[in-house]
């Protein structure tokens, strides 16, 4: 009896001195790009654009909350934007495919972006690209997320043929943030060398170009009659930047489901 009642004291002594378990501090996700920008101190963005509507979203959503309760995005700065109730920042950013996750330098660049449904594994090699993140390639036209100029987008074509991966990927990434480019990817599409031709499929088959049965590889497969059919899918208003307020609705937007 004696050793049980010692045993109990003792149980009780480690009890009351105990250390607390750790606890992970909530993330703060912010609601704005400018907001995000001013606290991303060095830190890559990761932007997530959803709506309550959209069930792709909800479980885009439910996979990054399984990766922040993970740690995994604590070296992020965090931006959740709500397509239905933020249309300015909807427009700011340009999305037209909800779910939407991008990667995002500290100074808003984009570096990588994913639309339609993702799974924990695609976020988590999203994820992976932090490192080019925060070394974005210096040259002018990959930086910002404005529209590029005319100058800005041909020296932007020139690059999706680099050498240097890092700067061709964000060069197309770069291009394919701004869909109403789609005229322009198109013409430049239509004369192409090989290598540039694949960069630019990357862009149209990420925007769900009528691509039918070109293949780049085969350049007798881009006929006359194919590119009539892309150019007129190019000039559909949804391909248009708007002016003024949002006119982007829930007709206007592909969600993944």
């Amino acid at each position: 009896m004696k050793r049980l009642a010692l045993i109990a004291i003792l149980l009780a002594c480690v009890g009351v001195h105990a250390e607390p378990s750790p606890t992970t501090a909530p993330s703060i996700w912010m609601t704005s790009l400018h907001a995000a920008i001013a606290s991303a101190d060095e830190k890559p963005i990761l932007l997530f654009v959803g709506a309550t509507s959209c069930d792709a979203c909800r479980s885009v959503d439910m996979s990054l909350k399984t990766l922040e309760a993970a740690g995994a995005l604590r070296d992020f700065t965090l931006l959740r934007i709500d397509f239905d109730e933020q249309p300015d920042e909807v427009r700011r950013l340009e999305v037209n495919t909800i779910p939407s996750v991008r990667l995002l330098s500290p100074k808003g660049g984009l570096i990588e972006s994913r639309s339609g449904p993702q799974t924990l594994d695609d976020l988590r090699d999203l994820l992976s690209h932090r490192e080019s993140a925060i070394s974005v390639p210096t040259d002018p036209a990959l930086s910002g997320d404005d529209c590029p100029t005319r100058e800005g987008f041909d020296r932007l074509l020139e690059l999706m043929t680099s050498d240097d991966t890092r700067s061709r990927r964000s060069a197309i990434a770069r291009v394919a943030a701004h869909r109403f480019l789609a005229a322009d990817v198109v013409d430049a599409f239509a004369g192409a060398s090989m290598r540039l031709r694949l960069a630019l499929l990357d862009v149209l088959s990420g925007w769900d170009a009528p691509m039918g049965d070109i293949d780049p590889w085969r350049p007798e497969s881009i006929t006359p009659e194919s590119l009539a059919r892309l150019r007129e899918w190019a000039a559909l208003p949804a391909t248009r930047p708007t002016s003024g307020p949002s006119s982007v609705g829930r007709s206007d937007v592909t969600q993944g489901r």
